[in-house]
């Protein structure tokens, strides 16, 4: 995983630190949303002059229960690029891609329930490293000159790139990528 952030960091700071079409503009922010949770989640941001702008996270979390797992734990590292597309409710909206590393841990113990086995589970102990790619859209808003609030969502496809599965099930090779992000932040 450590070569993983390592690559994530110098293709970030390559694309927003040596490229003379962006201006002085920078944001930090949080997601709200990541509180749920129980992990942190960080954004820098670099604004452009060409109405476009680049982001670099990292979150980490876990649920237990999630939906029908017992535990769920991840961490994220993504790089985000935004270009503005109009204006919607008082914000600026925003298309564009980006690219996703993500590590999940997966533990659920089944059981068998309901006639022919229909609400039964089965269980599972999954750990696995993916990378992602996919759209991002989403409403920016400015409060002020200095605090800006974001909703998004990022929709995507990934491949494990490696993974283990203790309990002996076939290996999942695609998946769907999601997250919906609720960001509060500042811009200086």
């Amino acid at each position: 995983m450590m070569r993983t952030e390592f690559i994530f960091t110098l293709l970030f700071i390559q694309l927003a630190f040596c490229s003379n079409t962006f201006s002085q503009g920078y944001s930090i922010r949080t997601n709200l949303f990541n509180l749920a949770a129980k992990g942190p989640s960080l954004t820098f941001g670099k604004y452009s002059k060409n109405n476009s702008q680049i982001l670099f996270t990292y979150s980490t979390g876990h649920f237990s229960p999630f939906f029908r797992e017992d535990y769920y734990k991840y961490s994220t590292l993504h790089i985000e690029n935004r270009w503005e597309s109009g204006f919607l409710l008082g914000g600026e909206t925003y298309l564009g891609g980006y690219i996703r590393y993500i590590n999940k841990r997966i533990i659920t113990e089944g059981y068998t329930a309901g006639p022919y086995n229909l609400f039964s589970k089965e269980s599972r102990n999954f750990i696995g490293n993916g990378i992602s790619l996919g759209i991002t859209n989403g409403i920016e808003w400015e409060i002020n000159q200095s605090l800006l609030i974001d909703l998004n969502i990022l929709l995507g496809a990934g491949k494990y790139v490696n993974q283990i599965d203790y309990a002996a099930h076939d290996k999942i090779s695609m998946f769907l990528d999601t997250r919906i992000a609720l960001q509060i932040g500042y811009r200086f």
